[in-house]
């Protein structure tokens, strides 16, 4: 009984170093968060239309796509489309739904 409590007190010893290294880790790194830092200068013309053009071929490859993975009575919107593709949240399309 008494080796067993050693043991398990070992145990938990070695876990309480692990979870210290862990946190010590993690307050020296950086956690990067889903959206993306806004830059402090301005964009130029060519890089807003360029920013634009690919949120144009994101929308354009994707509502049909995302109209049948969720059947859709409808195509989704594009602010639907592009929050979905930033979120993953399927609760994006609530509204849309066909009902059964």
């Amino acid at each position: 009984m008494n080796k067993e409590l050693q043991e398990l007190s070992a145990k938990i010893d070695k876990i309480l170093e692990m979870q210290e290294l862990i946190l010590s880790k993690l307050s020296q790194s950086t956690i990067l968060a889903k959206e993306p830092i806004i830059p402090t200068q301005k964009l130029t013309k060519k890089e807003v239309s360029q920013q634009k053009m690919d949120e144009f071929s994101l929308i354009f490859d994707n509502q049909h796509r995302l109209q049948s993975k969720f059947n859709l009575a409808t195509v989704p919107q594009k602010n639907r489309v592009l929050e979905y593709l930033r979120t993953n949240e399927p609760k994006v399309f609530d509204g849309l739904k066909r009902r059964k």
